[in-house]
Protein backbone atom coordinates (compact mmCIF):
# COMPACT_ATOMS: atom_id res chain seq x y z
CA UNK A 1 0.00 0.00 0.00
CA UNK A 2 1.15 3.17 -1.31
CA UNK A 3 2.18 5.90 1.69
CA UNK A 4 -0.15 9.16 1.25
CA UNK A 5 0.33 12.83 2.82
CA UNK A 6 -1.84 15.80 2.36
CA UNK A 7 -0.77 19.40 2.72
CA UNK A 8 -3.21 22.08 2.64
CA UNK A 9 -2.63 25.64 1.66
CA UNK A 10 -3.99 29.03 0.85
CA UNK A 11 -3.47 30.91 -2.14
CA UNK A 12 -5.64 34.21 -2.17
CA UNK A 13 -8.94 32.97 -1.46
CA UNK A 14 -8.44 29.43 -3.18
CA UNK A 15 -7.16 25.97 -1.43
CA UNK A 16 -4.38 24.64 -2.44
CA UNK A 17 -3.79 20.96 -1.99
CA UNK A 18 -0.61 18.90 -2.08
CA UNK A 19 -0.81 15.07 -2.22
CA UNK A 20 1.98 12.92 -2.28
CA UNK A 21 1.66 9.48 -2.90
CA UNK A 22 4.83 7.40 -2.26
CA UNK A 23 6.43 4.71 -4.56
CA UNK A 24 3.70 6.13 -7.56
CA UNK A 25 4.74 8.56 -10.09
CA UNK A 26 1.41 8.70 -11.44
CA UNK A 27 -2.12 8.30 -10.13
CA UNK A 28 -6.00 9.54 -10.72
CA UNK A 29 -7.50 12.15 -8.51
CA UNK A 30 -11.29 12.39 -7.87
CA UNK A 31 -14.32 11.96 -9.31
CA UNK A 32 -13.28 12.28 -12.89
CA UNK A 33 -10.05 10.32 -12.07
CA UNK A 34 -8.16 13.16 -13.49
CA UNK A 35 -4.06 11.81 -14.46
CA UNK A 36 -1.73 14.11 -12.22
CA UNK A 37 1.92 13.54 -12.11
CA UNK A 38 4.24 12.89 -8.74
CA UNK A 39 7.27 15.08 -8.75
CA UNK A 40 9.66 15.77 -6.11
CA UNK A 41 11.07 19.51 -6.10
CA UNK A 42 14.77 17.96 -6.35
CA UNK A 43 13.43 16.27 -9.85
CA UNK A 44 11.98 19.05 -10.62
CA UNK A 45 15.05 20.83 -10.61
CA UNK A 46 17.28 18.46 -11.87
CA UNK A 47 15.18 16.94 -14.46
CA UNK A 48 12.74 20.14 -15.72
CA UNK A 49 14.93 22.97 -15.01
CA UNK A 50 18.34 21.19 -15.56
CA UNK A 51 19.49 22.49 -12.09
CA UNK A 52 22.71 20.03 -11.36
CA UNK A 53 22.43 19.04 -7.70
CA UNK A 54 25.22 20.21 -5.85
CA UNK A 55 28.06 17.28 -5.24
CA UNK A 56 27.81 15.43 -1.78
CA UNK A 57 29.38 17.01 1.43
CA UNK A 58 29.74 15.35 4.41
CA UNK A 59 27.49 16.07 6.86
CA UNK A 60 25.34 17.91 4.13
CA UNK A 61 21.87 16.70 3.06
CA UNK A 62 20.65 18.70 0.09
CA UNK A 63 17.62 19.36 -0.64
CA UNK A 64 15.21 21.65 -3.06
CA UNK A 65 13.84 24.49 -1.05
CA UNK A 66 11.54 27.39 -1.50
CA UNK A 67 13.67 30.27 -1.03
CA UNK A 68 10.18 32.18 -0.24
CA UNK A 69 8.29 29.37 1.89
CA UNK A 70 5.10 28.58 0.02
CA UNK A 71 2.77 28.38 3.62
CA UNK A 72 4.10 28.05 7.09
CA UNK A 73 3.29 25.61 9.45
CA UNK A 74 3.24 27.79 12.27
CA UNK A 75 2.59 31.67 12.45
CA UNK A 76 6.06 33.13 13.69
CA UNK A 77 7.01 34.30 10.06
CA UNK A 78 3.78 35.13 8.73
CA UNK A 79 4.56 39.18 8.88
CA UNK A 80 7.67 38.20 7.00
CA UNK A 81 6.11 35.73 4.08
CA UNK A 82 3.31 38.01 3.68
CA UNK A 83 5.34 41.17 2.88
CA UNK A 84 7.82 39.27 1.29
CA UNK A 85 4.94 37.68 -0.89
CA UNK A 86 3.07 41.55 -1.20
CA UNK A 87 6.56 42.71 -2.95
CA UNK A 88 6.89 40.40 -5.26
CA UNK A 89 3.26 40.89 -6.55
CA UNK A 90 3.78 44.70 -6.80
CA UNK A 91 6.68 43.95 -9.13
CA UNK A 92 4.94 41.53 -11.27
CA UNK A 93 6.07 38.60 -9.67
CA UNK A 94 3.11 37.27 -7.74
CA UNK A 95 2.36 34.09 -10.38
CA UNK A 96 3.30 31.45 -8.49
CA UNK A 97 4.46 29.67 -11.47
CA UNK A 98 6.17 31.60 -14.14
CA UNK A 99 8.74 32.55 -11.45
CA UNK A 100 9.21 29.11 -10.16
CA UNK A 101 12.45 28.56 -11.15
CA UNK A 102 13.90 31.53 -9.03
CA UNK A 103 12.33 30.76 -6.11
CA UNK A 104 13.69 26.97 -5.59
CA UNK A 105 17.06 26.23 -4.88
CA UNK A 106 19.52 23.49 -3.55
CA UNK A 107 19.93 24.28 0.04
CA UNK A 108 21.05 21.91 3.12
CA UNK A 109 18.13 20.54 5.65
CA UNK A 110 19.15 24.09 7.83
CA UNK A 111 18.71 27.60 7.68
CA UNK A 112 16.02 27.83 5.04
CA UNK A 113 13.20 28.98 6.62
CA UNK A 114 14.00 29.99 9.84
CA UNK A 115 12.12 33.10 10.90
CA UNK A 116 15.92 34.86 11.07
CA UNK A 117 16.21 33.83 7.08
CA UNK A 118 12.83 34.40 6.53
CA UNK A 119 13.35 38.30 7.68
CA UNK A 120 16.27 38.97 5.75
CA UNK A 121 14.86 37.58 2.73
CA UNK A 122 11.64 39.92 2.79
CA UNK A 123 14.52 42.61 3.50
CA UNK A 124 17.24 41.78 0.56
CA UNK A 125 13.44 41.87 -1.87
CA UNK A 126 12.28 44.42 -0.35
CA UNK A 127 16.03 46.29 -1.02
CA UNK A 128 15.78 45.16 -4.87
CA UNK A 129 12.50 45.84 -5.71
CA UNK A 130 13.28 49.45 -4.31
CA UNK A 131 16.36 49.23 -6.54
CA UNK A 132 15.63 47.91 -9.61
CA UNK A 133 11.80 46.27 -9.85
CA UNK A 134 11.38 42.77 -11.10
CA UNK A 135 14.70 42.03 -13.20
CA UNK A 136 16.62 43.26 -9.85
CA UNK A 137 14.10 40.86 -7.95
CA UNK A 138 14.90 38.05 -10.19
CA UNK A 139 18.59 38.54 -9.41
CA UNK A 140 17.90 38.70 -6.41
CA UNK A 141 16.30 35.41 -5.68
CA UNK A 142 19.38 34.02 -8.25
CA UNK A 143 21.94 35.64 -5.57
CA UNK A 144 20.27 34.30 -2.41
CA UNK A 145 19.87 30.79 -4.12
CA UNK A 146 23.45 30.95 -4.75
CA UNK A 147 24.17 32.07 -1.12
CA UNK A 148 22.67 28.74 0.39
CA UNK A 149 24.65 26.74 -2.12
CA UNK A 150 28.30 28.46 -0.51
CA UNK A 151 26.92 28.89 3.20
CA UNK A 152 26.09 25.07 4.13
CA UNK A 153 24.48 24.70 7.20
CA UNK A 154 23.76 28.41 8.26
CA UNK A 155 21.12 31.05 8.12
CA UNK A 156 21.04 33.14 5.70
CA UNK A 157 21.49 36.86 7.06
CA UNK A 158 20.67 38.99 4.18
CA UNK A 159 24.41 39.67 2.79
CA UNK A 160 24.73 38.88 -0.49
CA UNK A 161 27.97 39.38 -2.79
Amino acid sequence: MAHTTIATRFESDIAVVNLKVRDLANFAVGADSLLVHNISWCDYLTRVLGVAKPPALEGVVWHARHIIPQFLENKAGYEFLKKTKEIMASVGLGNYLETLPQKLCFASQKGVHTIESMKAVAKAIETAAAKGGKIEVLRTLDRIGAWFLDNTNTVFTGILK
